[in-house]
């Protein structure tokens, strides 16, 4: 209501008035020059703008690794078209937060290692090239998930805890710094005397069989920080690694598990 009033109060007070036909069509034409010159001048703006982040993003990256770059798809994965890339995995177990019988899970802080060879990364040395974690989204690198997780997240102070080295060979290390919460099946008919058995499984996402092989580079040596640990109400007896295939409607893909009880 109070606008309405408003506008009717306004429109009395200051009577409409006729202008020449020629004077409003100029106006109206310089208006639309106006607004053209100025969305024209936006967009060199912004192209240049970009263009200027990405002249200075090659600028960054040192020589050799500006050439690697060259012609890189990392939304292709390695030896596509030849057969599957392998990917060995190692875990290093910094601590076991919490096992919850009630929720029947656990929470873990791990070292994920990854290694795999990208034939498209070979160069001349004989020195690896380390590389700041935030390069990896120049790369390609497995699609890598926690099968049981509940929920996890990589650790990002005071940056992302990642990092990503390349040899001359072409093989790639990837590590991360991921605490995880694992589902895990108790048996507690016997507690508060009772013994379980809890796994880690990695498996690749959207990859089956035919593009990605996961394994454990050295078997049970694989896994390691068991020893160093110690829990409240629970002793680590023992653990061991095993590899396996899981069959789903999109195909057959590989399991790397990890047992420890």
């Amino acid at each position: 209501m109070s606008d309405t009033s408003v506008s009717r109060s306004g429109s009395s007070e200051q009577p409409l008035t006729h202008k020449p036909l020629g004077q409003t069509r100029n106006a109206q034409a310089a208006m639309h020059l106006c607004s053209s010159v100025g969305s024209l001048l936006l967009l060199l703006f912004i192209s240049r703008s970009m263009e200027s982040s990405d002249a200075s993003t090659e600028e960054i990256l040192p020589p050799t690794i500006q050439k690697l770059m060259k012609g890189y798809n990392k939304y292709l994965r390695p030896f596509f078209g030849n057969g599957p890339v392998t990917v060995g995995m190692s875990l290093d177990i910094a601590s076991i937060d919490t096992i919850s019988e009630i929720n029947m899970d656990y929470t873990a802080t791990i070292f994920l290692r990854q290694r795999w060879t990208d034939e498209r990364l070979c160069f001349d040395g004989n020195k690896s090239l380390s590389l700041d974690g935030r390069l990896v989204e120049l790369l390609w690198v497995p699609d890598t998930f926690i099968v049981d997780s509940k929920k996890s997240f990589l650790h990002d102070i005071t940056v992302e805890n990642r990092l990503i080295r390349i040899f001359p060979n072409g093989t790639v290390l990837y590590a991360l710094r991921i605490t995880t919460t694992v589902a895990c099946s108790m048996d507690l008919t016997k507690y508060p005397m009772d013994r379980q058995t809890c796994m880690l499984q990695l498996e690749s996402w959207g990859y089956n069989v035919k593009d990605v092989v996961f394994y454990w580079t050295r078997g049970n040596q694989s896994v390691s920080g068991l020893d160093n640990l110690q829990l409240a109400q629970y002793t680590l007896e023992d653990h061991y690694t095993s590899e396996s295939e899981a069959v789903y409607e999109t195909g057959m893909s590989t399991q790397t598990h990890t047992h420890t009880y």
